[in-house]
């Protein structure tokens, strides 16, 4: 087990970071807070055709890369230092991982290539507000008329949803659950965005009435579901490392150079603490990260709870960290103008997205008194 990120991995997040700093600064993302559900296309397809991230858990033959978790953490980790709103998790990790597990040769050859290149964008609506953070516990219905599934039913907090062009949805038909693709021009559907704390993260709510939609094949859609919102679950804790050492790094910067007192407020002990204990928090939180990347690649069996363990300790260390950060700027930590407020939102946003840190440590405590 490596404990560092190899040569070629450093490379990439590397890449990534110049990237993103040139084309995509957090001082750019205030202006996201005024619009609807947005992102840069352009940047996104520049990536696709430049260093091809959108491929990373795709298959070679499909022409993806064939990389593995921690690759994507990687990428997501230098994506959430600058609060990029992006599709990528909902389109190049959840929904390119539930396609290329899917026995449907046709879906497959059609879709994957697609989103490699970046011309389509996918989500995965699973959620639904009744039922919290269970997967399985599903009442959307996939009825079969003249040959053809229909969905009834409504997913909430459905990342991308909005700008998606493909929706794989979750939904039960004769009692089994199953997972289906749906085209956003079908008839039937509604999406309505939902308004949220943090607005770099698009969310939305999408009712299905009668939406004709074609079954994706998987040898067990249940455990398939489980183990893919595991890897999304530590691809977004990966982004929460990012964004909580990013504002950690706010924090120093700025306590070297206000001064109060003829003095450095970094030289006064309260200060030195918060942004210790913050690195502390920061650091565990990445080697989780990265230990639950490690194990998505190699120890399966073990997904799950690497997965919650991670998602916990990131949630708190960036919400310490985006809270500690405003703290330490004072007044001006609280204006508008300043993103510090932007860490914040998404800090607690994160938070809940794909289970809160209560619900992965009752997680983590139902797998250990087995």
């Amino acid at each position: 087990m490596r404990f560092a990120l190899s040569d070629e991995q450093t490379e990439l997040q590397q890449t990534m970071r110049a990237i993103l700093g040139a084309r995509a600064p957090v001082s750019s993302v205030a202006e996201v807070t005024s619009r609807e559900p947005w992102h840069d296309r352009r940047l996104w397809l520049d990536l696709a055709s430049g260093i091809g991230i959108q491929g990373l858990l795709i298959p070679e033959e499909y022409g993806g890369l064939g990389a593995g978790v921690v690759e994507v953490a990687a990428v997501m980790e230098a994506m959430g230092s600058v609060l990029l709103p992006s599709p990528y998790l909902s389109t190049s990790v959840l929904s390119a991982m539930l396609l290329a597990r899917g026995s449907d040769e046709e879906i497959k050859k059609r879709y994957l290539p697609r989103l490699v290149d970046g011309t389509v964008l996918s989500c995965l609506a699973w959620q639904e507000s009744a039922h919290g953070w269970d997967p399985l516990a599903v009442e959307t219905r996939a009825v079969d008329v003249d040959g053809v599934p229909q969905l009834h039913g409504r997913k909430s907090y459905v990342v991308d949803g909005a700008t998606a062009d493909l929706i794989i949805v979750s939904a039960v038909a004769n009692g089994s659950l199953g997972m289906y693709l749906v085209d956003v021009a079908a008839s039937g559907l509604t999406c309505t965005v939902t308004r949220g704390l943090d607005a770099t993260r698009n969310l939305a709510t999408i009712e299905f009435d009668g939406v004709p939609c074609r079954s994706i094949p998987l040898a067990d859609a249940a455990e398939t579901l489980v183990r893919i919102l595991a890897v999304g679950t530590i691809a977004l804790a990966a982004e929460q490392v990012g964004a909580a050492s990013a504002s950690l790094e706010t924090s120093v910067s700025y306590a070297r150079t206000r001064t109060a007192f003829g003095r450095p407020i970094g030289s006064f002990q309260a200060i030195k603490h918060l942004c210790s204990d913050n690195f502390i928090e920061v650091e565990a939180a990445r080697a989780a990260v990265y230990n639950a990347a490690w194990t998505a690649d190699h120890d399966v069996d073990r997904l799950v709870e690497v997965a919650s363990l991670c998602k916990a300790s990131a949630s708190d260390a960036l919400y310490r960290a985006a809270a500690d950060n405003i703290q330490i700027h004072g007044g001006i930590g609280f204006t508008w103008e300043h993103a510090a407020h932007l860490y914040f939102r998404r800090a607690r946003s994160s938070m809940a997205l794909l289970g809160t840190p209560s619900h992965h440590r009752e997680v983590l405590a139902s797998l250990l008194a087995q």
